[in-house]
Formats: structure tokens, C-alpha cells, sequence
């Protein structure tokens, strides 16, 4: 009898052994298919899909596939962007399908081009990993893509010294419109914060920003992108289609810390008649008389100016309601391609045109 039941656990092992994996390699085939298919697919819509090889690991519970020396490459009227990084991971588990882990730290390699102007840059990250969040049984739409970074290296090309960032993370959420007067189409909105981000000395120079130091001690902001646009084409009609549909860029927040400033500010762009930016937002800046006697006694402004510049400060100069320190309520504006800091008009930025 017991030689008997020995038999049978041993059986009944060797037959779960032989089930799953084989059913682990018939998901490796079903994922492969799919791969392939969903490369198929961006390549009739101008996306070309490749790599050099494609292997699968995480036997018996998930399917991990790595792309080694993956490319894409968009093609759209009059531009191409390219995206080579060193190597990418997809981690899916059979428990949570729809959740897809991601891994791509090394080298990327970006490239963009439009009509004659192109500009690229090699980004290098000791980490990047996160998670992509797909409808059930869609993989060709993401809902949602969170990740943190850290040790990034971003160097433009022709820039000697790269900037820095130690770490940072950022999530990227799709979803639907709600009841509006117009309908809109789906909203994009970002969630980026990066902390320690260093700047090379070299691009600070002569400005008075060189007085803060190469080091931004924390940069956040949260964007929402809403309206329905067509992402394949920025052309005349459908940015006039997107703006006429309500189409904004709503920033809930920014913030900047960087040395003695502190800098938070709120607004909304959007397009005008014309087609170019225009929009305002609510700025809050603590910590501004510091730099400005920083500036004055690095010879960056002179006396007189500095003093000009206390006396706007003080009568614009509200006490927090947080406790913090005392801060400048100042609203920046952008109308007519002039961006405006409360009455006084700092730039004039040139037209943007649009193809």
C-alpha cells in the first residue's frame, strides 16, 4: 500500500511537472505570436519594430522577455523620432496579466528629426524599471506606466558634460472623458518629480542663474493633457481641431527648489486664433531676496537695480499660509507671444510654424 501511494504522488508530480511546463512553453509561443503581431501592426501604422534577439525566462510562474538591442523608429509627415536602448524587459505573471513589469537601465539612444533640424542625445540610467497597466485583454493600448529612475546621465549631443539626475519617478495615466459640455477624447496626464538634478556648470555662465549653483535640489510638476488629439500628425488641422474642442494643458502644479528658491506656480496653456501658446498661471516664489543679494554682490546686477528690485519685491510680498517662509505672489502671463511678469513684459517669443 505504501509503495502504491508513493507511486501515485510520484505520478501525479511528474504529470503537474510535464502540464506546466508545457503549458509554460505554449504561453511562451502564445507570447511570441503576440509580440510579433503587435510589431506587425505598428509597422502598417509607420512604426518600425526590431531587435536582434528574443529570449524568454521565469519559468514556471511568469514569462520575462527581453529584447535585446531593440529599435523603434516613428515616421510621421516631415519628422522621425528614434529610440535604441541598450536592451528592454518585459516581466508578465499569470496571476496578474494586464500588469506588465518593465527593466531598461543602460544606454538610450534618442534621435529626432524634422524637415533640416534634428536634435539627439544618449541617456544612460543605472536604474529605470516600473509597471504598464493594460486593458483586460488589450495590449494595445497602455491605461496607465509608472516607474522610478535613478543615476540618470542626459547628454545632448554637441553638450560636454551631461545633466544629472540621482533619482526620480514619474506616472503616466490614460482616461476616458468625463461628461462635458463638449466631448473630449481621452486625457493624458503626468505625475514627474526628479530630485538632486545636477546642471553643467558651463550651461550656467554668464547668466544669473549662475549664482544658485549647478544643483536643483528638487523639480516636480503634474500635467494634464485634455481634449482629443490626434497624435500622428501635429499639423494646422488637428491642432485646430484639438483647440476647438476644448483642447488644454493644465499644469496643477509645478515646483522648483533649487538653493535659496523655492518656486511653486499653477496654470493652463492653451492655443490661440493664431495657433501659438498662450495661457497664465499663479507663481509663488520664496527665498527671492536671498538671490537677488546674491546677485549684487557677485556684481551681477548693480546696487541700484537690486534696490529697485527689493522695493517690487516688498509690495508683492505675502506672509504663507503654510507657516513657511515669506513668498512673492507674482502672475506670469503668455498672450501674443509676450510673456509677461504681472505688467512688465520679459520676452517676446517667436512664432511657432506650424506645418
Amino acid at each position: 500500500m505504501r509503495r502504491r501511494l508513493i507511486l501515485i504522488i510520484a505520478v501525479t508530480a511528474i504529470t503537474v511537472a510535464i502540464t506546466v511546463t508545457a503549458g509554460w512553453f505554449f504561453f511562451v509561443q502564445q507570447t511570441k505570436s503576440a509580440i510579433n503581431q503587435w510589431a506587425e501592426i505598428q509597422r502598417e501604422n509607420g512604426t518600425d519594430v526590431t531587435w536582434q534577439e528574443l529570449t524568454f525566462s521565469g519559468f514556471p510562474l511568469r514569462i520575462d522577455t527581453q529584447f535585446d538591442t531593440p529599435q523603434m523608429v516613428i515616421r510621421q509627415r516631415g519628422r522621425q523620432a528614434i529610440w535604441k536602448p541598450s536592451f528592454l524587459t518585459f516581466k508578465v505573471s499569470s496571476i496578474t496579466p494586464n500588469a506588465v513589469d518593465f527593466v531598461s537601465p543602460g544606454s538610450h539612444d534618442l534621435n529626432f528629426t524634422q524637415g533640416d533640424a534634428a536634435w539627439s542625445a544618449l541617456i544612460e540610467a543605472e536604474t529605470l524599471e516600473g509597471e504598464a497597466l493594460f486593458p483586460p485583454a488589450n495590449y494595445q493600448k497602455i491605461n496607465q506606466l509608472t516607474g522610478q529612475f535613478a543615476g540618470v546621465r542626459v547628454t545632448p549631443v554637441a553638450w560636454a558634460e551631461p545633466i544629472t539626475i540621482e533619482r526620480g519617478n514619474f506616472d503616466v495615466t490614460l482616461s476616458a472623458p468625463t461628461a462635458t459640455v463638449q466631448p473630449q477624447g481621452d486625457s493624458l496626464a503626468l505625475d514627474l518629480t526628479a530630485r538632486s538634478v545636477g546642471l553643467p556648470p558651463n550651461a550656467l555662465k554668464g547668466t544669473a542663474l549662475e549664482i544658485l549653483g549647478p544643483l536643483v535640489d528638487r523639480f516636480s510638476t503634474v500635467v494634464q493633457v485634455t481634449g482629443e488629439l490626434d497624435t500622428g500628425a501635429t499639423d494646422i488641422a488637428t491642432l485646430t481641431a484639438w483647440r476647438d474642442g476644448g483642447g488644454t494643458v493644465e499644469f496643477a502644479s509645478i515646483e522648483l527648489l533649487w538653493e535659496s528658491l523655492r518656486i511653486t506656480a499653477n496654470g493652463t496653456l492653451a492655443l490661440d486664433s493664431e495657433l501659438q501658446p498662450a495661457g497664465s498661471f499663479a507663481t509663488r516664489i520664496a527665498g527671492f531676496g536671498k538671490f537677488i543679494t546674491a546677485m549684487e554682490e557677485a556684481g551681477a546686477i548693480t546696487p541700484n537695480d537690486a534696490a529697485i528690485a527689493r522695493i517690487t519685491l516688498a509690495v508683492l510680498t505675502r506672509a504663507s499660509d503654510d507657516g513657511g517662509p515669506d513668498r512673492a505672489e507674482i502672475p506670469i502671463t503668455l498672450q501674443d507671444r509676450i510673456v509677461r511678469l504681472g505688467p512688465v513684459a520679459l520676452i517676446e517669443l517667436p512664432p511657432i510654424v506650424w506645418e
